[in-house]
């Protein structure tokens, strides 16, 4: 029994050298914080772990991430800076990464909140740049000979300039051996089973390629919206890595190009010597997908504009541009400028080509279908009033969010949905914010236009410095609107993009010169350079019309000294040219990414000219932007603020398009520190409309915005579906009811309504993005995209409206329709959950038991156990006299899914309802026996159910509790080989009951002592028993146990030598077991038909066969029957010749039988099929192993046989295969 851990409570920590701890995540064992660094004044990241009392590992895991991680120096991996210990805890003070994780560059915006969807190809390429930068990071690791071991989607960050860093090193582990011990037991698996690869799960020796296969699960999720493998239990998940192959990534996929997805599958490769060899050869492969005219550039361009994108893959976007340098080097041609990612990237300050019909004035192209609405600055300067060669006006915010100009039909229907490709995405996806107002800012506007009003020959320089996202490249093209429409300056602007090409910076500043010096002419323009023409026209290729015909070799000199001298001259004496028209101001943005040349070029323009000349023009300003200190001729760097008080509250508002400022939304935004930067603060508000369920801020009170704000998932509900009227609310509960897509006819049908009016609230509800449309029933049905909306739709109804809601789907769901969504037998559940919403329990606790019971006939444990809850809780609140038969259900649902605390919780509640009763405490203690029979705890099933049988003398016991009692008896008998007592006491049931006229426990003692006769060899008196057993089971119109003896029957049949008949016999048990949902018969019938199979050499079938039953048998926890079927697909697997298969196959029958070591029946046929196996590939130690196991247990059986029924029992078709094997001849002493 285990108990789940106590949840963390996360007190703020006092840690020297930091202040201003926030509280930004929370786990079982530990937090994150977000603080300030005391002497640097930067944030950093605090990571707490609390350990629980008596744990040590933890604390040498904890201290392994820092020591893994400290000595590493990689701009792909999160920098740690130290490791302490406070009073609440273990510390390790990282690099504050902002941003998010992988699924926001996905566009989502958590795993368990996403729709099972392909990744939409404009979200394609930022991924890809992504995986590309952790490939980078992995192969520094992997040099360093340490495995990550853990990568997943939230280990890999990115920020806001869409750069990857790897983080959680807390399982890393060299590669070399490791002299301390270790750190987790023998044969232990760490890490996360989801992305774990086949070898890690199987605790082999790892190599890089291990964290290769967990990128190729990431990938693979990601592009396809789901995981290659989904199991129902953690064994399962960890058997799929080991065993099963990856589903082609193409078939999910058809819209993306073969070879990417032949990438991923490459990555997910079972033998790691298949995967790519190493971390630099997956990176180059994917470098490759980010080339011009490659498939996938073939397929985006029709992908939407990017200011339709979300920010973190706007910044991937930008990442992806990036890496062109990288790309070059691997030896791929540059792209062109309007090619490759730059199509799918905004334009901001790189040179875009004019608009066109294909084209926006950004550069990108035009979604097909859609036309962009022009965007202009609230406060009324338009940034597209420019030429188009200059930097896009507004801004760093530029790329977090779409424009859209203020007039009442901005977001009209034509901005409801937009295709892209084949998929059509909503714009609840994308909330729309307007352009926010320059607040903050106007001091720093202020100063640099002051310096520009001073006529002196020597420039004004200021440096601004702020974070990414402070709004450094709004405040330039601020100032350079300023400048430009109001002081009637010519403003030059560039921004740094490559440190390493000599003067590409100022080529950007001086590129539009040609079109300011159009009207000079061509003589008088080449008096005025001189000898500088040539380098005039490397500053500014554009003048080569007018300057192409001046320029000789002889001209060029030969030595760099006099070249550079050149430049100088060039460039002063073009702004000397431009400043007759207009006093001339520079800015350059990212001038921590300016080259060297650029700068000093720089340098020198703000000094004053060496001889006072006039043709030695200087800039009135040069005003640069960046995040780093000054350079020491630009004087102290002017820090850019974070924005305060109403600064927050006007920017909110304009952004959000409302009339008033939002002051509680702007205390809220202070309180959280959302305020640092204005793009933190914009994609913040972003944030609250998505999850408000608004596509903008229009549509948005501040109510709204507040209740999501708070955290708690209801108030994000009961934001989103405010407003809606009681149909669209009625709608919304019945699809959370029923929980899976519904036609739409059926769920009009459900509810009652008129036609029109429904159609338009289920309208209403797609656009708040609370519901969508999926296949559902060969057509397409509508299902909510999270089942808690619906819940809270039924609160907001009146209680009046509920129950006249539960009436109505009543009426209709419990009635056949041609679309009815939901099986007969699962209807009852539907019902009673109406009733519980509809506050009306009493009407509820019938269907309640009915659905419980249907539930437990049928083998669904997990749904059967919800319902149980339901009734229990129902029972509770009424005082309903079904109370103890509810816990006693739930009891035996409990144990069968191996929830044992909770069972013995029930258990021991009933027995407080018995109380001194010896009639109810017998109902306990058989419901206790029960319990231990499932939990195959044989020695506690023997004992309970012998002071049960002691109690029943007390008291007039009712029959079927002793002939309960008797058949666990049996059944432990059966487990543990005793076969002749389990026959002799199923035979004593059955005799029994039919004198007491019991008719079911005479057919479950006919059934019993069948099986028990089977296992002895004595097949006549075996096939008398399934004949009556099944005379009764039809008399009493009992389908399951129908299906059960027919299944015994063929195998029977079998066993006798008739393989062909009983392969049809099973076959058509198989086929109404399914039609049933009876999927406790499904498992084992299956496994039986692909054992027939086998025998008749119908490999394929059998496998076939065998891959189904293990399915079911996993599902339903049968785990003596998945050791057998496992074993079965070995041997299956050995005839086929596929030798890897057989080995994953034993060791998964090895491992199913070690969950059930009180059984001996069947053991040794697991033993057998291991041996056979080993003596394949020639593993002689284990074999030699097997077959001691084999024997042993065969010997252990045959002891408690009599002499007489040795050679019956030896001639049983499965364990004769086994004997024959081990070569064992049993003696009468054995």
């Amino acid at each position: 029994m285990t108990s789940q851990p106590a949840s963390f409570e996360a007190p703020i920590p006092e840690i020297p050298g930091l202040s201003d701890l926030v509280l930004v995540g929370v786990g079982g064992m530990g937090a994150v914080y977000r603080a300030v660094d005391d002497e640097r004044g930067a944030l950093r990241a605090v990571k707490l772990l609390r350990l629980q009392p008596g744990t040590t590992s933890p604390t040498r895991r904890f201290r392994r991430e820092f020591n893994a991680v400290a000595r590493l120096r990689h701009p792909g991996i999160v920098a740690v800076y130290r490791y302490g210990v406070c009073e609440q805890g273990e510390f390790i003070v990282m690099e504050w990464v902002p941003g998010g994780d992988l699924w926001h560059v996905a566009g989502r915006r958590a795993r368990r909140e996403d729709q099972p969807r392909a990744l939409p190809l404009a979200w394609v390429p930022p991924v890809i740049a992504v995986a590309a930068q952790v490939c980078t990071a992995l192969s520094y690791l992997h040099a360093h000979r340490i495995l990550h071991r853990d990568l997943k989607p939230e280990n890999i960050l990115v920020d806001l300039a869409g750069r990857a860093r790897l983080v959680d090193f807390g399982i890393a582990k060299p590669l070399a051996l490791d002299p301390v011990a270790p750190l987790t037991a023998a044969g232990e698996t760490v890490g996360t089973a989801r992305y774990m690869s086949p070898e890690q799960a199987r605790s082999l020796d790892l190599d890089g390629r291990s964290d290769l296969y967990s990128l190729g699960v990431i990938l693979y999720e990601i592009l396809s919206g789901h995981p290659p493998f989904v199991a129902p239990s953690l064994f399962d998940l960890l058997m799929a890595h080991v065993t099963e192959p990856a589903p082609r990534l193409a078939d999910q996929c058809p819209n993306l190009p073969v070879s990417l997805c032949d990438l991923v599958n490459r990555l997910l490769e079972k033998d790691r010597s298949d995967r790519f060899p190493d971390a630099g050869a997956v990176r180059e492969e994917l470098l490759m997908h980010l080339a011009p005219n490659c498939a996938l550039q073939d397929r985006s361009s029709d992908c939407v504009d990017p200011r339709d994108l979300p920010l973190a893959v706007v910044g991937a976007l930008e990442a992806a541009e990036r890496a062109e340098q990288v790309i070059a080097e691997a030896g791929v041609p540059p792209r062109a400028a309007a090619g490759g990612i730059r199509q799918l990237m905004p334009g901001g300050m790189v040179p875009t080509p004019e608009p066109t019909a294909a084209h926006n004035a950004f550069g990108s192209p035009m979604p097909k279908g859609r036309k962009r609405k022009p965007w202009r600055l609230l406060g009324g300067r338009n940034p597209n009033a420019q030429p188009t060669r200059d930097f896009p006006g507004a801004a760093d915010e530029a790329a977090i969010t779409p424009r859209a100009e203020i007039s009442p039909d901005a977001h009209g229907a034509t901005s409801t949905f937009f295709a892209e490709g084949d998929e059509v995405l909503e714009l609840s996806d994308v909330a729309e914010l307007f352009a926010p107002a320059f607040r903050g800012r106007d001091p720093l506007l202020s100063s640099a236009v002051s310096g520009f009003l001073i006529e002196d020959q020597k420039a004004a320089v200021f440096w601004y410095r702020g974070p990414p996202g402070s709004g450094r490249t709004r405040l330039l093209a601020e100032l350079r609107d300023v400048l430009r429409f109001e002081m009637g300056a010519l403003v030059l602007t560039a921004r740094g993009n490559d440190a390493a090409a000599g003067f590409s910076a100022v080529r950007l500043l001086f590129d539009p010169a040609s079109w300011y010096l159009a009207s000079v002419q061509p003589a008088d323009l080449r008096a005025s350079l001189g000898a500088a023409t040539w380098a005039a026209l490397e500053l500014c290729p554009a003048l080569t019309d007018k300057l192409a015909g001046f320029v000789t070799e002889d001209a060029i000199p030969q030595d760099a000294a006099s070249r550079r001298v050149l430049f100088y001259q060039a460039a002063e004496r073009l702004l000397s040219l431009m400043s007759r028209f207009a006093p001339v101001a520079l800015l350059i943005d990212d001038v921590d990414d300016v080259d060297p040349d650029s700068l000093d070029l720089l340098r020198y323009l703000s000094t004053l000219p060496p001889d006072g000349n006039a043709s030695r023009g200087r800039p009135r300003v040069i005003a640069a932007a960046g995040s780093r200190e000054a350079a020491a001729w630009a004087g102290t760097a002017l820090d850019i603020p974070p924005l305060l008080g109403v600064d927050v509250a006007v920017t909110l508002q304009t952004a959000l398009g409302w009339a008033v400022p939002p002051t509680r939304l702007e205390k809220r935004a202070l309180q959280e520190r959302v305020n640092e930067t204005p793009r933190g603060l914009l994609e913040w508000v972003r944030g609250l409309l998505q999850q408000a369920g608004r596509t903008s801020g229009r549509e948005a009170t501040e109510e709204d915005l507040l209740a999501v704000a708070s955290g708690d998932p209801r108030q994000r509900w009961k934001a989103r579906l405010s407003g809606l009227g009681d149909i669209a609310l009625e709608a919304a509960g019945v699809l959370g009811i029923v929980n899976r897509p519904v036609v739409l006819e059926w769920l009009l049908a459900a509810t009652r309504w008129e036609e029109d009016a429904f159609i338009d609230a289920i309208n209403a509800l797609i656009r708040r993005g609370l519901a969508h449309e999926r296949p559902a029933a060969g057509s397409w049905g509508l299902e909510l995209t999270d089942r808690e909306a619906g819940e809270v739709a039924w609160e907001l109804l009146s209680a009046e409206s509920r129950r006249a809601a539960a009436e109505r789907f009543t009426e209709v769901a419990g009635a056949d329709h041609p679309d009815h969504p939901v099986a007969f037998d699962e209807r009852p559940a539907l019902l009673a959950r109406a009733w519980l919403k509809a506050d009306a329990p009493e009407t509820a606790l019938p269907l309640l038991e009915t659905a419980a019971k249907l539930e437990q006939a049928a083998g669904r444990t997990a749904t059967g156990l919800a319902v149980a809850d339901l009734w229990v809780s129902s029972a509770r609140t009424v005082g309903s006299p079904s109370l103890a038969g509810a816990l006693g259900l739930r009891v035996s649902l409990a144990s069968a899914a191996c929830e044992w605390s909770r069972a013995e919780d029930d258990l021991d509640e009933m027995a407080s309802i018995a109380g001194d009763a010896p009639e109810r405490q017998l109902e306990v203690l058989t419901a206790r026996a029960t319990l231990y029979q499932h939990a195959q705890d044989h020695e506690s099933v023997i004992e309970t159910a012998e002071e049960a049988f002691r109690t029943a003398l007390l008291v007039d016991a009712p029959r079927e509790t002793l002939f309960k009692l008797s058949d666990l008896l049996a059944d432990v008998d059966l487990q543990q080989a005793h076969l002749t007592n389990a026959r002799d006491r199923w035979l004593g049931i059955a005799n029994e009951a039919r004198r007491s006229a019991s008719p079911y426990w005479e057919m479950v003692g006919r059934m019993g002592s069948a099986s028990a006769s089977m296992q002895l060899g004595e097949f006549d008196a075996a096939n008398d028993a399934l004949m009556k057993a099944a005379t009764l089971a039809d008399d009493q119109c009992d389908q399951l146990n129908t299906l059960l003896i027919q299944m015994r029957r063929a195998y029977l049949l079998g066993l006798r030598g008739g393989l062909e008949s009983s392969c049809g016999q099973l076959a058509d048990v198989v086929e109404r077991a399914t039609g049933l949902g009876a999927v406790l018969v499904i498992g084992p019938a299956v496994t039986l038909l692909g054992q027939v199979y086998r025998r008749l050499e119908r490999y394929e079938e059998a496998d076939d066969a065998l891959e189904r039953g293990e399915r079911v048998l996993r599902a339903t926890e049968q785990r003596r029957t998945l050791a057998v079927c496992l074993s079965e697909r070995a041997l299956n697997a050995l005839v086929r010749g596929d030798l890897e298969s057989a080995r994953n196959h034993v060791a998964g029958a090895g491992m199913a039988a070690t969950l059930t070591e009180g059984v001996l029946l069947d053991r040794e046929r697991v033993h057998c099929a291991i041996g056979r196996v080993a003596e394949i590939v020639g593993d002689r130690t284990a074999l030699a192993a097997a077959r001691r196991q084999t024997i042993r247990s065969l010997e252990a059986q045959a002891r408690l046989l009599r002499p007489q029924q040795l050679g019956r029992w030896v001639a049983v078709a499965p364990r004769a295969e086994v004997i024959g094997w081990a070569d064992w001849t049993p003696s009468l002493g054995s």
